[in-house]
Order: C-alpha cells, then structure tokens, then sequence
C-alpha cells in the first residue's frame, strides 16, 4: 500500500502570482470572521492552497496591514494588493 504525501498542485520555486494572493486575502478575511473553533492556522492555510507553511507565512508578513473593526478593535489582516506592490518594488531592486 502506497500512499501519496504530495500535496504540491503548484511547480516548486515558482512564485505567488497576484490571484493565489486575492484568494489568501479572501481566505484571511473569512478567518478573521470565524468563531476561534473554526479558524484555520497557517498550516491548513498553507495546505488549502498547495504551498509550504514557510511560503505562506511570508507572503503573509509582505502584505500584514492593521485594520479597525466596528468596535474600534485593531485586527491584523492581509492585503493582495500590498503584497504584489511589495513584491514588485523588491523584484525592480534586483
């Protein structure tokens, strides 16, 4: 019996392009709006979209931006376009 540990859907060293990054953002929102019990960790994040965990927490420090909620609360959130801003400064320097 063989089992198959391969998650990968992307090709390994490729980088995010700007609509895997609109869909984390669309992931990270709704696990802001979860209850604590349903949220998803970096890990399952990671694995939902078929990059490493280290991929994912990157790419979610280089588009991390603090946000107000209705009752003055600041939440840490994710911004695609952010992330790609920053991604194509950094790219420009090489």
């Amino acid at each position: 019996m063989s089992l198959v540990y391969c998650i990968r859907t992307r090709q390994k060293g490729k980088h995010l392009t700007f609509s895997e990054r609109e869909e984390l953002e669309e992931t990270v929102k709704q696990n802001n709006a979860a209850p604590k019990k349903e949220k998803l960790s970096q890990r399952k994040m990671a694995k939902r979209m078929g990059v490493s965990p280290a991929t994912s927490s990157r790419e979610l420090k280089r588009g991390k931006i603090v946000l107000l909620d209705y009752q003055l609360r600041y939440v840490t959130s994710y911004s695609a376009i952010i992330a790609q801003d920053d991604y194509d400064k950094k790219a420009s320097a090489k």
